[in-house]
């Protein structure tokens, strides 16, 4: 943690580089090395100016860093750093937060239907003897609170299903008028989709609505026991101007991320499929057949590779987008 008067790379200079430096490829190689990264933080991107009386925005750098190894990063992800504003100084004062990961929380009673099945239950329950206070709570209607709470906790050994969190950020929702639904899913009041062991959650990009989204986020955890790993969490923007963004970030120091990303070999989209986003299909489809053409492979043989693994690539994206004409034509030409 401290100033390292180097850079590790491009977009790390306000102002125009064109290569890596000498310095910069030691640099890297020694973090390499020494197996440590960056730390998921938040605040200023450039951490240094050439003047702080004639700051201007093509002056600036990150010298400053603060680093860790993956033994660290693993036992406590909720570990982040935070860069302020320039005060006195030409860098940016750092600031290391770290918080314990593991949240402790009372178990409650379970009633496994197995114990009934052993010859000694109904023995053993005639011998308890109650009073009349516990006989009455024996007896007493189950409160929706309760219900609730049995619902929403699980052993520690297992993962929460999909229904806790949801009940929690629907409940968080309800109770925040000032949440605000993305653009695109007001009309379904939609707020989170699922893909495989991922969440991804949808607002639109105010603080009251991200503060509404941290709420629920904090509820999870005291309920569930599970944080939001720092290092794996990302933000998306979109038409955000930079200013709320920092004071997003601020708030919920994750990553920034940029649409496009790949996951399980789709790209996801923040706009409608374009002739630029399927070139990628289309060359992945032509580099496949200009490496069998290159086998001596019989008629049928191209044919049942094109049905077996050429479709498969094609039905990937197809169940997913639905494609222009163009590319449709683009890969039957080369199929």
């Amino acid at each position: 943690m401290g100033d390292f008067n180097v850079t590790r790379s491009l977009n790390e200079h306000s102002s125009s580089c064109s290569q890596l430096t000498e310095d910069m490829q030691e640099f890297n190689e020694c973090i390499n090395k020494i197996e440590v990264d960056d730390i998921n933080s938040s605040g200023f991107q450039f951490t240094w100016t050439k003047s702080l009386k004639k700051s201007k925005l093509w002056d600036s750098e990150k010298l400053d860093r603060i680093m860790i190894n993956a033994e660290v990063m693993n036992s406590l992800p909720q570990t982040h750093g935070v860069f302020l504003p320039f005060i006195t100084s030409d860098h940016s004062p750092a600031i290391l937060i770290i918080q314990d990961s593991i949240v402790c929380k009372s178990k409650s009673f379970r009633f496994m239907n197995y114990i009934t099945e052993k010859s000694e239950f109904l023995q053993v329950v005639e011998n308890v003897t109650l009073n009349n206070s516990e006989a009455v709570d024996m007896i007493k209607e189950v409160t929706n609170e309760e219900i609730k709470e049995a619902l929403l906790d699980t052993d520690s050994e297992k993962a929460a299903g999909l229904d806790g969190p949801k009940l929690i950020l629907a409940d968080n929702i309800k109770k925040n008028p000032e949440f605000k639904y993305h653009v695109g899913c007001k009309s379904m009041k939609l707020t989170h989709i699922c893909f495989v062991d991922d969440l991804m959650v949808l607002c639109h990009g105010d603080i009251n609505s991200l503060k509404v989204i941290k709420q629920a986020l904090k509820g999870v955890s005291q309920v569930f026991g599970l944080l939001p790993n720092m290092n794996k969490s990302i933000l998306f923007f979109e038409s955000v101007n930079i200013g709320l963004q920092q004071e997003i970030t601020q708030l919920l120091p994750f990553k920034i991320g940029k649409l496009p990303v790949k996951y399980l070999g789709v790209p996801l989209l923040a706009k409608t499929l374009g002739i630029a986003d399927c070139k990628e299909i289309v060359d992945k489809i032509r580099m496949r057949i200009d490496n069998w053409k290159n086998k001596h492979l019989s008629y049928a043989g191209r044919l049942q590779l094109i049905a077996s693994i050429l479709s498969s690539i094609y039905i990937c994206w197809a169940s997913v987008y639905i494609f222009l004409q163009n590319t449709v034509k683009e890969i039957e030409k080369n199929t």
